[in-house]
């Protein structure tokens, strides 16, 4: 169980309804949530006590406090329990969340010499090199580069991954079922460009993200991609299990 529900203190009650509430949209995606004086007049309790419900729920990824400014409504956290990595639309789908791609290059190019060792290819390899910007509910979230040796998708279309998705087609056309990855995060501060990619304030920081997706039955590499993130509108959260 959640602690947030096996809790019972009064602030966590009030948290509980706040997460209540941006979970059923009433606060959506970058809302600010109403001042500490309008909560409490909403919620028996003090400021302190409201204090403590906004801050247990920015310590779970729902808000983010920004002093002089407000408390911000962010995504919820996704919880990767699964071997079979989900695409970027199913975490978004996962949590109601709108997910739209804008793909910005798609070309073919020799691998270089990083591309080289993680996919496993030689300096006269081709790789399909593309970069999308994601969003969430229209706003800017995920920066990525992705690479994917040519010989292994020879006829890959950016028509396709438009409409369906890089996984739906190397899943329907490629037969690719069955796939391990392995993700690194690392948070960063994002070059000016980037942040004014992804909308990021001057002086915030990101979170890179670097993924290397193998086929299972044999451990071949196929996708290597470095992404940074808006961390308000994509934190990821993790839960290891056993069995």
């Amino acid at each position: 169980m959640d602690e947030l529900e096996s809790a019972n203190p009064l602030y966590v009650q009030i948290a509980l309804d706040l997460k209540g509430r941006i979970e059923r949209g009433e606060f959506k995606v970058g809302d600010m949530l109403p001042s500490e004086g309008e909560l409490v007049a909403q919620y028996t309790g003090g400021r302190a006590t409201l204090r403590a419900a906004v801050e247990m729920l920015a310590e779970r990824g729902y808000v983010v406090k920004k002093q002089g400014i407000g408390t911000r409504v962010t995504c919820p956290p996704i919880e990767a329990r699964r071997h079979q990595p989900l695409s970027f639309s199913e975490n978004m789908a996962q949590h109601s969340l709108k997910a739209s791609t804008s793909i910005l290059t798609f070309t073919q190019q020799l691998a270089n010499t990083e591309q080289q060792q993680k996919l496993h290819l030689s300096a006269s390899d081709l790789v399909i090199f593309m970069v999308r910007l994601r969003f969430t509910n229209s706003l800017p979230a995920l920066y990525e580069e992705t690479c994917l040796p040519l010989a292994l998708f020879p006829d890959l279309q950016r028509e396709e991954v438009e409409t369906k998705g890089l996984y739906n087609i190397l899943g329907e056309r490629f037969y690719l079922l069955s796939i391990a990855a392995q993700e690194s995060y690392f948070p960063c501060l994002p070059e000016v460009d980037m942040a004014k990619k992804l909308d990021i304030p001057s002086g915030q920081p990101c979170m890179r993200v670097e993924r290397l997706a193998s086929r299972r039955k044999d451990n071949v590499p196929f996708e290597f991609t470095r992404g940074w993130a808006n961390s308000e509108r994509y934190p990821l959260t993790f839960r290891f299990v056993s069995g």
